[in-house]
């Protein structure tokens, strides 16, 4: 949740409960989850703890379509990180597909992190599993690397067990 005098600014004044539904899935807790992580990057954490590994949902909450500008912005001002932002993310960041399910994020995501940083996942009890499930099995992918989205990366990351095949 939002400091209050976010919640108002952003999220105040709306009819119903529009501004409730904005704060929350419809809008601020990805954008909410990206700064948070663009804050352990520029706060240098993510450097000083290069092994740490993070897992953040809903195709990367806004980061895949953003890290481009972030590097071209903040690399003028920002000299104390050892790696640009968005190295720094592709290298300690997996992303899961938590209730986006849909064709534009996944390849916006697959663009910017690559096969082998997604996983599979669904958002219950907010989105329902079947249309999960119904979206893994629509993507256009080679056997690996469906393997790799469905459970593949999430062994590999977590040394689980897969008894999948």
């Amino acid at each position: 949740m939002a400091p209050e005098a976010v919640r108002k600014a952003y999220f105040g004044n709306l009819p119903s409960n529009s501004g409730a539904v904005l704060e929350g899935a419809g809008w601020g807790w990805h954008s909410e989850t990206g700064i948070h992580v663009l804050r352990l990057v520029l706060s240098g954490t993510l450097d000083r703890h290069p092994k740490l590994k993070l897992i953040i949902g809903h195709m990367g909450e806004c980061l895949p379509m953003m890290l481009a500008r972030c590097d071209q912005v903040f690399e003028a001002y920002i000299p104390h990180l050892a790696r640009p932002i968005s190295r720094t993310i592709l290298d300690q960041v997996w992303i899961t597909t938590s209730g986006m399910f849909s064709e534009p994020p996944f390849l916006a995501a697959l663009l910017t992190f690559g096969i082998d940083r997604i996983m599979y996942s669904v958002d219950y009890p907010y989105a329902p599993n079947e249309r999960g499930r119904a979206f893994l099995q629509s993507l256009s992918l080679a056997p690996a690397d469906l393997a790799k989205v469905a459970h593949g990366n999430a062994d590999r990351l977590l040394r689980l067990e897969s008894r999948a095949g």
